[in-house]
């Protein structure tokens, strides 16, 4: 998530800008709100976790206020797709290896909202629907925007 980041803040890159908001900001946000965390305040690896995951989010504000980037139509189809074969990868490296990155392949050592999603592979559909959900909440500000939402059509303003 990082090297898209770097990327979408260094080039003029469409695709990694997209997939630096979408993947960004749903997964940073999900992580932020349960965070596995493999260490305790006020260690290394604890402050790593949320400089990390806020890193991401505060590169995602950035280019959307000083950068100017918008998603456009598609995206959330085009990042989810991007999802897909990037969890394809990850969950062939995963199971070769006996790795759990993403957790496509069990759920995390501690309770968890994955423990309610269901056995395998339901638990993959389920995340798959979580991802898709994330993403389209994400559009919702810039469809209001195209549909001419303003503080007029407040009931406070």
């Amino acid at each position: 998530m990082l090297v898209l980041c770097v990327i979408g803040l260094l080039r003029k890159k469409r695709w990694a800008r997209e997939l630096a908001y979408f993947w960004g900001l749903a997964g940073s946000i999900h992580g932020l709100l349960t965070p596995d965390l493999q260490a305790d305040f006020p260690e290394w690896k604890f402050f790593q976790f949320f400089w990390g995951h806020g890193g991401v989010i505060l590169a995602v504000v950035f280019l959307l206020g000083v950068l100017r980037f918008r998603p456009e139509s598609g995206g959330v189809w085009r990042a989810f797709l991007a999802i897909n074969l990037y969890a394809l990868i990850v969950g062939s490296l995963d199971a070769a290896f006996g790795w759990n990155y993403g957790y496509l392949c069990r759920v995390a050592g501690h309770p968890s909202l994955l423990d309610h999603l269901g056995p395998m592979p339901w638990r993959l559909f389920a995340m798959e629907g979580i991802a898709l959900a994330s993403f389209s909440l994400l559009t919702l500000p810039w469809r209001l925007a195209r549909r001419g939402f303003t503080s007029r059509t407040s009931p406070c303003g």
